[in-house]
């Protein structure tokens, strides 16, 4: 693996760090025990689910092995990354990453979408007030405001036999860096 460097990479694993040093993310992601941060961390993939073998798809059975799970990507339309001199060689950065959190819906409620949108919602405030508590503190994005821009959305009926019955979100989080 490569070394992390510079704002860009900096500001996307720093969301990675906070996610799974989240108590709520770690719940959502079964990570416990003394492995619990490296567990989470595994279950949180830079810019898209890990490849796909070359002409090949992934099957409902792999794809519910990868969830639950986030994706975490820098944004790509316009506001990924800025920085502003605020005296000579003094520069604030500051930008915007995505993260897409995917929940494979329990079996016990499979076909009742209100009892899925329920509880996901509420694994995702949770998530989202670990974040807030996180923010700031050492090693830790610095989060200055998370949108909820899409979601939740349950996959269509027609697409479950081939992708599995899950529900995503996408969370829109603008940091800048301590002045």
């Amino acid at each position: 693996m490569s070394t992390i460097a510079g704002p860009i990479m900096l500001a996307q694993e720093y969301l990675r760090t906070t996610l799974a040093d989240s108590a709520a993310f770690r719940t959502f992601v079964g990570a416990s025990g003394s492995e619990a941060q490296t567990q989470a961390l595994n279950r949180i993939h830079h810019e898209g689910l890990p490849l796909e073998k070359v002409g090949e798809t992934f099957t409902a059975s792999e794809l519910r092995a990868l969830r639950p799970c986030a994706i975490v990507w820098t944004d790509d339309g316009g506001a990924g990354y800025s920085t502003t001199a605020l005296a000579a060689g003094v520069w604030s950065d500051r930008g915007s990453l995505h993260v897409e959190l995917q929940w494979d819906v329990p079996d016990e409620i499979r076909g009742d979408m209100d009892e899925a949108d329920r509880r996901f919602k509420s694994l995702v405030g949770q998530i989202i007030a670990d974040i807030k508590v996180l923010a700031y503190a050492g090693g830790y994005l610095a989060c200055e405001e998370i949108s909820l821009v899409e979601g939740p959305v349950h996959i269509h009926p027609d697409d479950e036999s081939s992708q599995g019955d899950y529900v995503w979100v996408r969370l829109h989080v603008t940091w800048r860096s301590g002045e």
